[in-house]
């Protein structure tokens, strides 16, 4: 199989449920958790930023909007530590792929009502090694996704996150965010969770020991 990075301003999205301190201090050289929705809606939209697909693409990216449950917090101050974005996908998909945030808001929609339980996306923060360039970077994360998520025909949404003051210090250390399909993206099946992304704790283990 090959693949294609579709570079599009509105494609390079991503974001999920972490604690802050997840991100801020990295602990751990990769992590991953389910989108799911929150039983019981979501109150005060200060917490909104990880309960939807969609507001986890808007997040990733800095680009606030809303998604099914409303407005999402206002991530601007944030994107001075923005770096490269983008999306990888199986070639020849294109056509059955919905553009930018449709991909996750079409994931958000039908978990309205049909398995709102289980996952709408996954969402993945990798460490990056700070020694090395912005090319070594988008190389390491390109082979890892098409390598590991890409090939089982997922879809991932990526983005760099990192910023350094002007004596070149790390304010943000730098790290990668993954936003990967959990449901089928194309078809009869459309919305519908697909059982053999990332289903199982052998999987997620396997995914993080590749990192």
């Amino acid at each position: 199989m090959t693949y294609q990075t579709a570079n599009l301003l509105t494609a390079g999205r991503i974001g999920q449920p972490l604690p802050p301190a997840s991100i801020l201090l990295p602990d751990q050289r990769f992590q991953l958790c389910p989108v799911i929705h929150p039983a019981g809606g979501v109150g005060d939209p200060a917490s909104r930023t990880f309960w939807s697909a969609e507001a986890n693409a808007r997040y990733i990216v800095r680009e606030s909007g809303t998604d099914i449950f409303g407005h999402t917090p206002d991530w601007s101050a944030k994107r001075v530590n923005l770096g490269e974005h983008g999306r990888r996908a199986p070639l020849g998909r294109n056509g059955a792929i919905p553009p930018g945030f449709a991909l996750w808001r079409a994931a958000d929609e039908v978990a309205r009502h049909e398995r709102g339980d289980a996952p709408v996306a996954w969402h993945m923060i990798g460490w990056l090694d700070q020694e090395r360039s912005e090319t070594d970077w988008r190389f390491k994360l390109q082979a890892f996704l098409d390598r590991n998520l890409v090939v089982q025909g997922m879809i991932c949404d990526w983005a760099v996150h990192r910023h350094a003051d002007a004596q070149g210090r790390w304010v943000t250390k730098p790290h990668v965010h993954i936003l990967a399909t959990a449901r089928f993206y194309a078809g009869p099946r459309a919305g519908q969770p697909q059982p053999n992304w990332l289903t199982s704790r052998k999987m997620r283990e396997a995914l993080k020991d590749a990192w």
